[in-house]
């Protein structure tokens, strides 16, 4: 298979990706039930990520890197959230310090945890944009081993 046409696969898949979002983020404005809502969220937030992901294997796979400016940009910006991110995990544990019953602990426990990976992601992806010259290579190494994508 050729790149071009490799290229227009992933493009096609992206665009579904990006259409189911749409659909259920409809679904989920309509939704009453919170719970409903939750779930077909995470569904939302996968769709995306995929059409995230597959943006990113285009580009990986054309040579696209990202300019200096943009890296300070970046920088700057990420490590704004790196601060946020913080602030949330604290609050949440001073929530959990105080929910006495264990099922809604059990789901802010989970939030916690998602708040944690968040700020993992946020530190490997800070250092990644702070490099001079990162590589896609060094992007490939990462986007490897960062079961956090998951």
């Amino acid at each position: 298979m050729s790149a071009s046409e490799l290229e227009k696969l992933l493009r096609d898949q992206m665009v579904l990706e990006k259409k189911t979002a749409e659909v259920l983020s409809s679904t989920v404005q309509k939704a009453k039930n919170s719970v409903v809502r939750l779930f077909l969220n995470r569904l939302v937030l996968d769709s995306l990520k995929h059409a995230d992901m597959l943006q990113a294997l285009i580009d990986l796979n054309a040579g696209t890197i990202v300019t200096m400016v943009d890296k300070e940009e970046m920088k700057d910006s990420l490590e704004r959230h790196v601060v946020q991110e913080k602030e949330m995990l604290d609050r949440l544990e001073r929530i959990l310090e105080k929910m006495e019953d264990p099922k809604g602990k059990s789901l802010l426990k989970q939030i916690a945890e998602d708040e944690k990976r968040h700020h993992r992601i946020l530190d490997e992806v800070t250092k990644i944009v702070s490099w001079r010259g990162a590589t896609d290579e060094q992007w490939w190494n990462t986007i490897d081993r960062a079961e956090w994508l998951f």
